[in-house]
């Protein structure tokens, strides 16, 4: 099982988050090379903790040549221990990083100062997610650029789909008198079966089954 690593198919961090850092492996030392790389990479967390976009490049490094193996199991108790904050953090760090390669140049003039401004980008396209971040600037008219900002601007670009929607369920109130009475004849029917009466009320249950499901099918989808 290999260590998970951001998305590379043309989304930014879409399902980073809900991998599970589950894999454990016993301690091992680290070459002469990785030892150097894992310092250099250590100095760039310890001293741009307000970079976020170096920290969340640093990270990624270190969790995918696995430099943390020698002393922690896991990235996720890495992250703890080493750092202080928790694995779900360390991820959005990485992926809001990998956002902020896709919005070059167009940040440029308004580059991103903390990573919550990025958090509602992940998961689009890197085209979308320019497209997010210049209506954002447009709609900050030179204020700051805030993450109620920047998901305005997700939802506006981003329409739901009528197929994301979840389908509602239709109340009983909502169930044409036909239908109801179709399912009390089922039900009826389905007693008989149980109880021994009648030769054919296995078919009878059956046919008053699906003129029940063909009734409510005729219920209006948008029903409360």
């Amino acid at each position: 099982m290999q260590t998970p690593t951001l998305n590379t198919n043309g989304h930014i961090g879409e399902s980073a988050l809900a991998v599970v850092d589950c894999e454990f492996h016993e301690p091992a030392h680290l070459t002469q090379a990785e030892a150097q790389h894992l310092f250099e990479l250590e100095l760039t967390i310890r001293n741009d903790l307000i970079n976020f976009l170096k920290v969340g490049e640093a990270l990624a490094q270190v969790r995918d040549l696995r430099l943390y193996r020698q002393d922690y199991l896991t990235f996720g108790a890495y992250t703890s221990q080493r750092w202080g904050f928790g694995r779900a953090h360390a991820y959005r760090l990485m992926q809001v990083s990998q956002v902020a390669k896709a919005l070059d140049p167009c940040s440029d003039d308004s580059p991103p100062t903390h990573e919550t401004q990025l958090r509602p980008l992940i998961g689009l396209e890197p085209q979308k997610a320019k497209e997010v971040w210049e209506l954002a600037i447009t709609r900050a008219k030179g204020g700051a650029i805030t993450e109620a900002i920047v998901k305005k601007a997700v939802k506006e670009l981003t329409p739901r789909r009528v197929a994301d929607a979840k389908p509602r369920r239709p109340r009983w109130s909502t169930v044409s008198k036909e239908a109801k009475s179709l399912l009390l004849q089922a039900l009826a029917t389905e007693k008989s079966m149980r109880t021994g009466i009648g030769n054919d009320a296995g078919l009878k249950f059956m046919s008053d089954i699906q003129r029940f499901l063909e009734a409510l099918a005729k219920i209006p989808k948008t029903n409360e």
